[in-house]
C-alpha cells in the first residue's frame, strides 16, 4: 500500500520540463511544438532543396532523390549515436544532477569529430564508385560527395541540440533550425540558378552546398549558447574532457539505434536504387511522394523526441506512472495532429503534387505521375498516422535505454515486411509504386505492435543507466 502511494504522489508531482501535469498532453504539447518546429524547419531544408531542383529539371530532382538517400545512410547512423546523450542528459536531469550535464554531450560531440572517418571516405571514394554507371551518375556522385563533406555537422548538431532538449528548453533550437532553413533557401536560389552578373549556376551542387551551409549556421548558434558563461557555471557545459567509461556506455546505448537507422535507410535506398533502374515516371512517382513525406513526418519525428525528454527524465527520477501517461498522450497528439494532415493529403492532394510536376515533359508522362501521385496520398497520410505511433514508441524504448530490441526489430522488419514484398509488387506484379505505400502501412503496423509488446513487458523499469554509466563526478 505504501508503494502505491508513494508512486501515486510520484505521479502527481510538479514536472521539471513545464508548468503542466507531468506526462499530459499539454506538457507533450508544449516540448513537441519547438522540436516540431525545429524539425519541419530541417525537413524543409531538404524538401526546398528538391522544390527547386524539380524546376531545375526532372534529372536533377531524381538524382538528388537517388543519392541523398545514401547519404541518410550516413547521417541517420551517426546522429542516432550523437542522440544517445539527450538520454543521458534527460535521466541526470530528472534525477538533480545538473551538474553533470554537459559531459555526456562532449562525449558526443567528440564522436561527431571522429566521424569525419566515415564520411569523407564514404563521400569522396565510395560515391564515385556507388553511382557509377547509374542514371545521371555524376548529379549523383556530386550531390552526395558534397554533402559527405558537411557530414559531421549533422551529428554535432544533434549533439549540442540534445542539452537543451533532454531539459525541455526547446526555443533556442527552434531559432537555430529556423535561421539554418532561412539561410538554405536564399543560397538554393542563388546557388543553382545564379544571378547574371554576379555568380555562376551550379545546379544541384549548389543545391548540396545550401544545405551544409545552413547546417553550419545551425550549430554555430548551438554551440556559442552551449558554452555561455551560464551553462559552464550552471550545467558544466565546461566539462569538456574525453571520459571513456561515459563515452562507451553512450556508444553502446546508441550504436543499436544507429544499426537499425541505417539498415532501414539501406533498406530504402536499394529500393530506390530499384525503382530508378525501371524508368523515369516510376522514379519520378518515388520522388515526389518521398519529398511530400519528408515535409510532412516532422510530426511524428518531433512527437517521440518529446515523447523520449518526458518519459528518461521520469525514469531517472523513478516516476514509472508518468512513463504511462506520457504513451498515452502521445496517442492522443499524434490522432489529432493527423485529424488536421487529413486536409492536405486528401482534400488538396492535387495542389500538394503540383508543386513537383517537372517542366518539360510529355502531357502524358505529366498524367501518369499526377495519376500515381494523387493515388498515393491517402496511403501518405496513413502512413504518417502509424508512423506516429511506432515513433511515440521508440521514444519510450529510448528513453529507458532499451535500444538493441528497437535495432533488432526495426532493421529486420523493413527488409522482411516493405522492401522484398514492394519490389515483388513492382517487379513481378507489375504494379504502381502506390502499392509501395500500402505495403509500407502494414510493415509500420506490425513494427509498432511488436514495439507496444516490448513496452508493455516494463523493463524500462530495470534500466538504471545513471549508476552504469561511469560519471558518477566526472569533473575537469
Amino acid at each position: 500500500m505504501t508503494t502505491l502511494k508513494t508512486e501515486a504522489h510520484l505521479a502527481e508531482a510538479p514536472s521539471r520540463l513545464s508548468r503542466f501535469r507531468a506526462g499530459g498532453i499539454r506538457e507533450l504539447i508544449s516540448i513537441a511544438w519547438p522540436l516540431a518546429l525545429s524539425i519541419m524547419s530541417a525537413n524543409l531544408m531538404l524538401f526546398v532543396d528538391r522544390l527547386f531542383l524539380a524546376h531545375l529539371s526532372t534529372e536533377a530532382l531524381n538524382a538528388s532523390v537517388n543519392s541523398s538517400v545514401y547519404f541518410w545512410i550516413l547521417q541517420m547512423g551517426t546522429v542516432a549515436v550523437a542522440c544517445i546523450a539527450e538520454v543521458f542528459v534527460g535521466q541526470y536531469n530528472g534525477a538533480g544532477r545538473i551538474r553533470e550535464l554537459g559531459a555526456p554531450v562532449w562525449q558526443m560531440i567528440y564522436f561527431s569529430l571522429l566521424s569525419v572517418v566515415i564520411y569523407l571516405p564514404a563521400g569522396f571514394l565510395v560515391g564515385p564508385l556507388l553511382f557509377n554507371g547509374a542514371p545521371h551518375g555524376q548529379m549523383s556522385s556530386d550531390f552526395f560527395g558534397i554533402l559527405s563533406f558537411g557530414g559531421p555537422l549533422f551529428p554535432l548538431g544533434a549533439a549540442l541540440a540534445s542539452f537543451y532538449i533532454a531539459r525541455g528548453r526547446l526555443g533556442l533550437i527552434a531559432v537555430a533550425t529556423v535561421a539554418a532553413n532561412i539561410t538554405n533557401v536564399l543560397l538554393d536560389y542563388v546557388l543553382i540558378f545564379g544571378i547574371d552578373g554576379w555568380t555562376a549556376p551550379m545546379g544541384i551542387r549548389g543545391a548540396a552546398w545550401a544545405t551544409v551551409i545552413g547546417q553550419l549556421v545551425d550549430v554555430t548558434i548551438l554551440a556559442v549558447c552551449f558554452l555561455s558563461h551560464h551553462n559552464r557555471t550552471t550545467y558544466g557545459t565546461n566539462r569538456w574532457r574525453f571520459n571513456l567509461p561515459l563515452f562507451w556506455r553512450s556508444i553502446c546505448i546508441g550504436t543499436p539505434s544507429a544499426i537499425s537507422m541505417t539498415v532501414e535507410m539501406l533498406a530504402w535506398a536499394v529500393l530506390v536504387h530499384y525503382v530508378a533502374l525501371r524508368g523515369e515516371a516510376l522514379m519520378t512517382v518515388a520522388s515526389i511522394t518521398q519529398s511530400i513525406v519528408i515535409l510532412f513526418v516532422f510530426i511524428s519525428e518531433s512527437l517521440g523526441k518529446a515523447v523520449t525528454t518526458i518519459a528518461s527524465n521520469a525514469i531517472g527520477a523513478r516516476q514509472w506512472p508518468i512513463v504511462w501517461r506520457t504513451f498515452r498522450s502521445g496517442l492522443r497528439l499524434n490522432l489529432y495532429l493527423c485529424a488536421l494532415l487529413a486536409v492536405p493529403f486528401l482534400f488538396a492532394a492535387d495542389w500538394l503534387v503540383d508543386f513537383f510536376l517537372p517542366p518539360g515533359q510529355s502531357i502524358a508522362f505529366l498524367d501518369t505521375v499526377r495519376a500515381v501521385s494523387v493515388r498515393a496520398c491517402l496511403w501518405l497520410w496513413l502512413y504518417c498516422l502509424v508512423d506516429g505511433v511506432k515513433y511515440t514508441l521508440i521514444g519510450l524504448l529510448t528513453a529507458a535505454g532499451d535500444t538493441r530490441f528497437v535495432a533488432i526489430i526495426g532493421g529486420a522488419a523493413i527488409w522482411l515486411l516493405a522492401i522484398v514484398p514492394t519490389i515483388i509488387a513492382l517487379g513481378t506484379l507489375g504494379l504502381h509504386y502506390d502499392s509501395a505505400w500500402i505495403i509500407a502501412v502494414v510493415a509500420i503496423m506490425v513494427i509498432s505492435a511488436l514495439f507496444f509488446w516490448r513496452f508493455r513487458q516494463e523493463k524500462w523499469k530495470q534500466t538504471a543507466l545513471l549508476e552504469s554509466s561511469g560519471i558518477v563526478s566526472s569533473g575537469n
